[in-house]
């Protein structure tokens, strides 16, 4: 959470009721260029916050036809929880969707663009280790055809396992 410490605007925020069926609670979303910050609804002017996620792991989708508050809902992920989020109108449930959707894809870009450099030891190698550079994007069969074309060995030369 470094780049928390940085200062950022805060882009929109407001109530939400987060559900996993029957099950839902009053919740209170703050949206950051880089963050969703969920928080209890407010009592006596104190937020207790419930979590903070970076927008480079949450997820979106539709939620399908059933219910009254079908349209006014969308369906929030990050790894480890999932759940439902009905706002009071549709407009305002359209704005979220909008500013959030345009967030987590600009921060999973800048996030992809991030590369590091492995060092990769490499046994009777002379000039071992090789540097490869990784993003992340790259799978470990990605990784191995950089390897062996940086030392000379052609993918033809060498099985690779099927995915």
């Amino acid at each position: 959470m470094s780049s928390m410490a940085t200062y950022q605007n805060l882009l929109i925020h407001g109530p939400v009721e987060p559900g996993n069926g029957w099950h839902r609670k009053k919740r209170h979303l703050f949206l950051f260029r880089d963050y969703l910050l969920i928080s209890n609804t407010r009592c006596k002017n104190i937020l207790k916050i419930k979590c903070v996620i970076p927008l480079h792991i949450v997820w979106m989708d539709k939620v399908e036809e059933g219910d009254s508050d079908a349209k006014k809902s969308f369906l929030l992920g990050w790894p480890m929880e999932n759940f439902r989020a009905t706002f009071l109108s549709l407009e305002q449930k359209e704005k979220w969707c909008s500013l959030l959707e345009r967030n987590i894809n600009l921060t999973k870009e800048k996030d992809n663009q991030k590369t590091l450099e492995l060092p990769i030891f490499i046994k009777d190698i002379q000039h071992s280790p090789v540097a490869v550079t990784a993003t992340s994007f790259d799978t470990v069969n990605d990784i191995i055809k950089k390897t062996l074309s940086i030392i000379g060995i052609t993918d033809t030369n060498v099985h690779m396992p099927s995915k």
